[in-house]
């Protein structure tokens, strides 16, 4: 089930050289966060692990110190880009920004983790002279979109041996929330770096440590994602596979993500002032820090006390909303399961499973009744449910915060 044994736990996950450091975070005993099931009893017995967070010495990512190997997660994967509310509307300015900045004119396109094709359906009206995704998940292995060859597997070097990818011979490779969840980042990245033309650009989104700090959300800190990525460590990375970052912008997608433009090491673009702007954003964060990871620790505490006190007083039926995997990691370290009656869930794939480890079932939102109290686990997406529960008594146990966008030049 695991990567590493005992033996290696100390051993960086992210580049060739690093050891992990002292504990950071911790959450004991969580299942894996999306493996909803078609039974209560499949679902209590998906298997847990504790995850442990820590930084590295070397390339100072901050990381899970004994992932699960990806096998295990995606041969069942059930996420799908198009079940998002919010990844629509992203992905539409996603590809503006990449039109408006010519990145897509007679361009050879690769994206790493294109999952069901929710992007690359809107890249491909632009007519690009190829474009290839790859993906182990099950969801990738159906699309028919003409114009697109999908490779159902993992992206690595040996990927691109097995299947003959020439080196130089791609202008643009995307890769969206996909690099927290790769292990051997630096594969990765010289496997890019392998495939691109002297030209070409590397347009990436990760979640920022630094915001995901800043707003408290520790519900992203779960077995999927190895990584929790600055752009700091993102440089040591890059620069050691002969690429660099010379843009970066904010967008909201999990609680803030950065998408991050990168190049060959002597590509002769200069840096943006965001770039400049969101390192010394980060600074002042300090996302690496003991301190800072402390102060989470004590704010997700506080969040514990504070909702069991609630429910633990109420005399209504509680309910979840969001049967996701950020819900899963609430329920099991604010220990919830026993509190909840069932989870309601928009989804109709969700519909009817149960999930993990607690086997509440997942119900429709017509499972809502005037005497329910509601606790919005997926808190994020709190605007697009929110008419459903505004006569209901509900609790939203995180705020989200909005962040600027990039309008720093």
């Amino acid at each position: 089930m695991f990567l590493k044994d005992q033996s290696d736990i100390r051993k960086c996950s992210s580049c060739d050289n690093g050891f992990l450091t002292e504990k950071l975070f911790e959450i004991s005993n969580l299942p894996l966060v999306d493996s909803f099931s078609k039974s209560s009893e499949s679902a209590k017995k998906v298997p847990t692990s504790t995850v442990t967070i820590r930084s590295c010495n070397c390339c100072k990512t901050v990381q899970i110190d004994n992932p699960i190997n990806p096998v295990n997660l995606y041969k069942s994967y059930i996420y799908d880009s198009k079940s998002s509310p919010d990844l629509e509307n992203h992905f539409e300015g996603y590809l503006n920004d990449l039109n408006t900045r010519g990145l897509l004119n007679n361009s050879r396109i690769l994206e790493i983790g294109i999952n069901d094709g929710l992007l690359a359906e809107k890249i491909i009206d632009s007519k690009p002279l190829s474009y290839v995704g790859i993906d182990p998940s099950p969801q990738s292995a159906s699309i028919k979109t003409q114009g697109i060859s999908i490779i159902n597997d993992f992206f690595s070097s040996d990927l691109i041996k097995d299947h003959n990818l020439e080196k130089g011979t791609v202008d643009l490779i995307l890769a969206n929330h996909v690099l927290s969840h790769i292990p051997n980042l630096i594969d990765t990245f010289r496997s890019i770096n392998h495939l691109l033309t002297a030209e070409g650009i590397l347009v990436f989104e990760v979640q920022s440590l630094a915001h995901m700090l800043e707003g408290g959300g520790f519900d992203y800190i779960y077995h999927e994602h190895i990584f929790y990525h600055t752009l700091e460590s993102l440089n040591i990375l890059l620069t050691d596979s002969g690429l660099r970052i010379y843009d970066v912008s904010l967008t909201p997608v999990k609680g803030g993500s950065y998408r991050i433009f990168a190049c060959k090491i002597d590509d002769e673009r200069e840096n943006s002032a965001r770039l400049d702007y969101y390192k010394f954003f980060e600074k002042l964060i300090k996302p690496h820090s003991n301190e800072r990871w402390s102060l989470m620790n004590n704010h997700v505490s506080t969040i514990k006390s504070k909702i069991h006190h609630v429910l633990e007083n109420c005399n209504k039926k509680i309910l979840g909303y969001g049967a996701s995997a950020t819900g899963t990691v609430l329920l099991r370290y604010l220990e919830l399961d026993n509190l909840l009656e069932s989870i309601i869930d928009d989804n109709t794939k969700r519909q009817g499973l149960y999930a993990p480890k607690s086997a509440l079932p997942i119900l429709d939102s017509s499972s809502i009744k005037n005497d329910s109290l509601v606790l919005c686990l997926a808190w994020r997406h709190y605007g697009y449910y929110k008419n459903k529960l505004e006569n209901i008594n509900h609790i939203v146990p995180m705020p989200f915060l909005q962040h600027f966008d990039n309008n720093i030049d």
